[in-house]
């Protein structure tokens, strides 16, 4: 696959302005690079369950199975240094739907919750959407609305997925899980 055939496949346009390419192929595998081509890049590995969009700014977690403080902080640690290479800020949705479990105490969250906030403190403003649906997910997420209030984090929970669309000023489809449609 060639470099042009990759960028079409990935609906990679002028936007990206060539700083961040999520590159899925047989041949690389699911690689993140920080340059502009998939094949001279400095690579980075992104998390399976990560997807950035670089055309609208947005970071999609999408967990599958069980909810883990290991997994959480290995988000934590990608999106920490995705904010420290970025010129800009950008929005994250995470869709906690498609959970199996979670396995969290209070006191994880409660120390995740609070070192994003305190981490994030000197950036600019950006928007944190959780969608849920069900009461245990609710329960998980309030713990990181409550502490990042006041905060450059502008972090929302959603049980309608329209809803989180409109708020971060998305199309609805961007956020729709599409596992199904790419198997």
């Amino acid at each position: 696959m060639t470099e042009s055939e990759t960028k079409s496949l990935l609906g990679i346009g002028p936007k990206s302005n060539g700083r961040r390419w999520l590159c899925v192929s047989p041949k690389i595998g699911r690689k993140y690079f920080t340059e502009a081509s998939c094949f001279t890049a400095t690579e980075m590995e992104i998390p399976s369950d990560l997807r950035f969009h670089s055309d609208i700014r947005l970071m999609v977690f999408r967990p599958y199975g069980i909810l883990d403080e290991k997994r959480i902080n290995t988000v934590v640690e990608f999106v920490e240094q995705e904010e420290a290479r970025m010129d800009r800020p950008f929005d994250r949705f995470t869709d906690l739907t498609q959970l199996d479990a979670i396995d969290l105490d209070f006191e994880s969250l409660f120390r995740i919750a609070l070192h994003r906030r305190l981490v994030y403190s000197r950036h600019p403003p950006a928007k944190s959407a959780f969608f849920v649906a069900n009461k245990a997910a609710a329960r998980i997420v309030k713990v990181p609305v409550l502490l990042t209030s006041h905060s450059p984090l502008h972090v929302r929970m959603f049980w309608d997925l329209a809803e989180a669309a409109k708020w971060l000023d998305v199309p609805k489809e961007t956020l729709e899980d599409r596992r199904e449609e790419s198997t």
